[in-house]
């Protein structure tokens, strides 16, 4: 079945991930443990696999347990470290969009495949957000964004397509744009300007 979103869910999920990038401070190519320590959630890496109650979540990737606490619920996430290292770094960032979006509250309402949907967009946008895509990399083109943002090629195929979709509508200026732009940092220093100075974004 398929996991699209409606186009103002996909802008409001657009603005969520800038919330994070603003709050933290995220410096890119992001790294998702440093996510994971500023939300206060614990990952375990399972380097034979995930353990036999991950059959509970009908996954073979990672998942997400909630742990009630004195303070509230945490969150404690699963990975297989069977896996490549770089499926790793998604499936991290897909499981955190889960308690970013507040997902795994006792209420939240969503159908799992309307969740899940939620959360690998999220996460593939804060892989690499439009704003930094534009800015970054100039030429728009999969390999220099699986590069600089260290993604897998399908990660970056679909960051590619989002990029030129909303480049193609003029929608790359947005608020969560130029949040983005301002303050995510970058490991090395970008590129000259290109692109990013006519979008408005330099």
């Amino acid at each position: 079945m398929s996991r699209k979103l409606a186009s103002s869910r996909y802008e409001e999920i657009k603005a969520l991930g800038a919330d994070l990038i603003e709050d933290y401070e995220v410096v890119y190519p992001l790294e998702p443990f440093e996510i994971a320590d500023v939300l206060g959630v614990h990952v375990a890496i399972h380097v034979e696999g995930l353990p036999v109650t991950a059959q509970r979540f009908s996954t073979s990737d990672g998942y997400t347990e909630p742990v009630a606490s004195r303070n509230g619920w945490k969150f404690r996430i699963h990975i297989n470290g069977s896996t490549p290292a770089i499926r790793q770094r998604f499936t991290l960032m897909h499981e955190l969009a889960h308690v970013w979006l507040d997902h795994l509250c006792a209420d939240a309402t969503l159908t799992d495949e309307r969740a899940e949907g939620e959360a690998n967009f999220l996460a593939n946008y804060l892989l690499a957000p439009d704003a930094l895509v534009v800015m970054w990399t100039p030429e728009l083109s999969i390999s220099a964004i699986a590069q600089v943002f260290q993604m897998s090629d399908e990660a970056a195929e679909l960051a590619h397509g989002r990029v030129m979709r909303a480049v193609n509508r003029s929608a790359i200026g947005r608020p969560h744009d130029h949040r983005i732009a301002a303050s995510a940092t970058r490991r090395i220093e970008p590129p000259a300007p290109g692109l990013s100075t006519l979008l408005g974004l330099a």
